[in-house]
């Protein structure tokens, strides 16, 4: 009996995290996450990608060419934010965080290019493999 109930609480949370993601391209949007950096709170660019009832599923967008010394970050074709030229990276690591560490708001002024969008379904295709096979 405990094996059934352990493979079925498993399964229920494998089905959750898969569902997390959006069926529809321009269901992605993008917030702001608050997070703490010296004692401050910032607010950093994030790329949603999915939600469920109390989280985002998000990819940070970033300056930094890497995340510590082994973790490179994807290069974007483009930066999000209109009117900048400047290089921006985005993290290949797909975050899910409670919805009360990112903004109320989307952030209007950012735009994904559909070539890293593409990008962007292979990282979540990824993931809702790794999950399934658990």
């Amino acid at each position: 009996y405990f094996t059934i109930l352990t493979e079925k609480r498993q399964i229920n949370k494998e089905s959750e995290v898969i569902k997390i993601f959006y069926k529809d391209r321009k269901q992605r949007h993008f917030r702001g996450k608050k997070t703490r950096v010296n004692g401050k709170r910032i607010i950093h660019p994030h790329y949603i990608v999915g939600e469920d009832k109390d989280n985002f599923a998000s990819l940070g967008i970033t300056h930094d060419e890497s995340k510590g010394k082994k973790h490179k970050n994807y290069l974007l074709s483009k930066n999000p934010e209109y009117g900048q030229s400047s290089k921006s990276y985005m993290r290949k690591e797909i975050e899910n965080s409670s919805k009360r560490n990112y903004t109320l708001y989307k952030f209007t002024n950012y735009k994904m290019s559909s070539k890293d969008d593409d990008y962007v379904d292979k990282l979540v295709e990824k993931k809702k493999k790794y999950k399934s096979k658990k």
